[in-house]
């Protein structure tokens, strides 16, 4: 059995891979020992891929190296069948990246990532990373409302969006989901306009929001960033 954790801004995400084949997960928030040590002795996984762009969270490796499970911690320096030219690339993109070319190798592809920041990945079919870009997530984009206004209140994503807003919290809901996926809309056509072939998989907690209204064909793979980081483990 193989683990994967990601670590990201909010929470922590843990899989369990027979080989290739998704067989478990778990999210939190905190009891990063109670829940390594269930999830060790529940599935005695023999090494780890992990994967970090949030706070340090030791208690995380050092449950996993006191029960002598190997760990592989992602970078951009990772060997992988994505030919990375971008030192800085976080460890949750090229596990993302690493995951779509996994599903659909030989394509060109663009790899959409909504969670705290929306990222957007661009790969030829030949597997080389051109570039990609980086925008606010919706979370972000509501509290920096509410930051630098002096009466936008802190509203939470989840709730009613309708076609507009009738109040200011739906107003700003509206506003905020409805502008990612245009935004998100007017990335994939600028994409497929000049790459005819391309293949989109979006992925991140915050797609299912607006995923079912996007008007484009797209691959909506939510496991894309833990079967990248168990690919590269099986590497």
């Amino acid at each position: 059995m193989q683990l994967t954790i990601d670590i990201g801004n909010t929470r922590a995400k843990a899989s369990i891979f027979d080989k290739d084949k998704l067989v478990f997960q778990t999210v939190w928030t905190d009891n990063d020992e109670e829940e390594i040590l269930n999830i060790i002795q529940k599935f005695k996984p023999t090494r780890c891929a992990f994967s970090n762009v949030g706070h340090e969270r030791l208690l995380i490796t050092e449950t996993l190296h006191r029960f002598g499970i190997p760990v592989l911690r992602i970078s951009a320096t990772t060997p992988s069948p994505v030919h990375n030219p971008f030192p800085t690339l976080g460890s949750d993109r090229l596990a993302a990246i690493v995951g779509a070319v996994t599903l659909l190798p030989h394509r060109e592809l663009l790899v959409i990532d909504s969670g705290t920041c929306v990222t957007y990945d661009y790969i030829d079919a030949d597997a080389n990373l051109i570039g990609g870009n980086i925008s606010p997530g919706l979370m972000l984009r509501l509290k920096a409302m509410h930051d630098y206004t002096a009466l936008l209140p802190l509203i939470p994503i989840e709730g009613e969006v309708p076609e507009a807003g009738y109040d200011t919290p739906t107003a700003m809901r509206v506003g905020v989901v409805r502008g990612l996926q245009y935004e998100i809309e007017g990335f994939i056509r600028n994409y497929a306009e000049r790459h005819p072939q391309l293949e989109v998989f979006l992925t991140g907690g915050d797609s299912k929001l607006f995923s079912s209204d996007l008007q484009q064909r797209i691959h909506i793979e939510p496991q894309l960033v833990a079967i990248g980081l168990n690919r590269l483990l099986l590497a």
